[in-house]
C-alpha cells in the first residue's frame, strides 16, 4: 500500500532536485535568445491618471464587506464623507427603530394571557412594534444599497470633474441623476 509521506517525500525531492537546475518552468536557451521582449505594462498602468486615486470597484467592495456593518463606508472611501456620514445615521437609526420594534412585539407576546384572550388594549402596541421592525430593516436595507450602488458612482463622477477641471478654464458641467432625468450643474472656478 503507498503511503502519503511518501508521496510528500517524493514531491520534495523533485523539487529540490528542479531547484538547483534553475526553476521548474525554464525554457531553454535558445527559445530565450530569440523571444520577443515583453513591453513592461505596470509601467504604464501606475502613470495613468485614471488609475490614481480611489477606484469604483475598491469602492463597492468597501460597500459590499465592512459597509453592511458601517453603512456609508464605500461613500467615505469615494471622498464624500457628507453622505458617508448621513448613510451611518440612517443606519443607526434603522437599528434603533428595529430594536424597539422588537422589543414592543415580544412585551406583547410576554404579556399575553393566552386562556383570557383580550387583543383589544395589545393590538396598538403589537402593530406599533412590528410597523417600527420592519421600518428599521427596510431603512437598514435601503441605507446599505445606497452605498452599495452609490459609492462607485461617486468615485467615477469625482474622476470625471477632476479631469474636467484639469482641461477647462471655463465653467464646469457636472452630469448628476435626479428623480426625473439628468441635471446639469455648473460649478464655476475661480
Amino acid at each position: 500500500m503507498f503511503q502519503p509521506y511518501a508521496l510528500r517525500l517524493a514531491v520534495f525531492v523533485v523539487l529540490i532536485h528542479f531547484a538547483g537546475a534553475g526553476s521548474v518552468f525554464s525554457a531553454p536557451e535558445s527559445l530565450l535568445s530569440s523571444a520577443v521582449p515583453i513591453p513592461e505594462v505596470r509601467s504604464t498602468l501606475a502613470s495613468s491618471p485614471e488609475q490614481s486615486g480611489p477606484q469604483p470597484g475598491i469602492a463597492a467592495s468597501l460597500a459590499f464587506a465592512p459597509g453592511i456593518v458601517l453603512h456609508g463606508y464605500g461613500h467615505f472611501y469615494a471622498g464624500r464623507p457628507l453622505t458617508g456620514s448621513l448613510l451611518l445615521l440612517a443606519e443607526v437609526g434603522a437599528v434603533y427603530m428595529a430594536y424597539r420594534g422588537i422589543t414592543d412585539v415580544t412585551s406583547v407576546i410576554d404579556e399575553m394571557d393566552l386562556e383570557n384572550v383580550n387583543y383589544y388594549g395589545q393590538s396598538e402596541q403589537f402593530s406599533r412594534g412590528v410597523g417600527l421592525a420592519i421600518g428599521g430593516l427596510v431603512l437598514f436595507l435601503t441605507s446599505w444599497l445606497y452605498d452599495l450602488t452609490g459609492s462607485p458612482l461617486a468615485v467615477l463622477e469625482q474622476r470625471d470633474v477632476k479631469k474636467q477641471k484639469a482641461t477647462d478654464t471655463g465653467p464646469v458641467l457636472i452630469p448628476k441623476l435626479s428623480g426625473c432625468g439628468v441635471e446639469v450643474v455648473i460649478d464655476r472656478l475661480f
